[in-house]
């Protein structure tokens, strides 16, 4: 598995070093999970103008990706009918994903998931 980075020269998140920590790791928690050996997970980050000067932050990855059912039932508490399972046979709830949403809202930013079956982004 290779696992690449990109940023912009300067680019600066201000953010809580704890939560977005938290963020990061389970995100690339859940790449490194559903990604087999061959597949590339990169993280990004890039200043969007349109979006106040946000910075937007990508964790991308070449796995299994998120069926389009179990994405409308991954934001929820009951999407027991979303569990996975990953490239090794752990299980994967979603949990994290619920995480890194009530952080991400904790810290005034929008959450958006786009996923399809060639990968997934956050």
């Amino acid at each position: 598995m290779a696992a690449q980075k990109a940023f912009n020269g300067g680019l600066c998140v201000h953010a809580d070093p704890t939560l977005f920590s938290t963020i990061i790791r389970n995100l690339f928690s859940n790449a490194v999970k559903f990604t087999s050996d061959g597949g590339t997970i990169r993280i990004s980050g890039v200043v969007n103008g349109e979006n106040g000067g946000r910075a937007i932050i990508r964790v991308i990855d070449t796995g299994i990706g998120i069926d389009a059912v179990s994405l409308k039932k991954l934001f929820t508490l009951d999407n027991k009918s979303a569990i996975k399972f990953g490239i090794a046979g752990e299980s994967g709830s979603g949990l994290s994903f619920l995480i890194c949403r009530d952080f991400v809202k904790l810290m005034g930013a929008p959450s958006p998931l786009l996923a399809n079956r060639a990968q997934a982004a956050y």
